[in-house]
């Protein structure tokens, strides 16, 4: 019985490793897309006007997505509200279906491809950090 209890364990680890890493790589990638969008240089506000969103709207996604940065890292590691964590990654998951169908809409598929990404990323850590490995 003990060999088995070592190896969830380790699994547990294991996928506990992941979780971090690819919450990290989230948060990285939403901070600097919303110093970005709150930013807004020139070839972003062009994009913006090309695609008939106002500029107001894309900072306010760039705030979000800042918060929701800190949302994906600072609960969890200070165990300070973790329950945080999981939400920040489900309220990200609108504006990325937003992101998908505005690249469509623009009929750039790279970029609605990697939104597709980040969206299933999303839904592994809402997911995992809500009802299997909740900190």
């Amino acid at each position: 019985m003990l060999p088995i209890v070592v190896v969830e364990r380790k699994a547990e680890i294991a996928m506990t490793i992941i979780l971090w890493i690819i919450q990290s790589i989230l948060a990285l990638l939403f901070l600097l897309h919303g110093v970005l969008f709150l930013i807004m240089p020139a070839r972003v506000k062009e994009q913006f006007q090309k695609s008939s969103l106002s500029i107001g709207f894309g900072r306010f996604i760039g705030l979000a997505e800042l918060l929701a940065a800190f949302g994906l890292i600072l609960p969890d590691w200070t165990q300070i509200l973790p329950w945080l964590t999981p939400l920040a990654a489900a309220l990200l998951l609108p504006i990325m279906v937003g992101a998908v169908v505005s690249h469509q809409r623009s009929k750039e598929q790279p970029q609605a491809i990697l939104c597709l990404g980040i969206i299933v990323l999303l839904l592994i850590v809402a997911i995992y950090r809500a009802f299997i490995l909740p900190v």
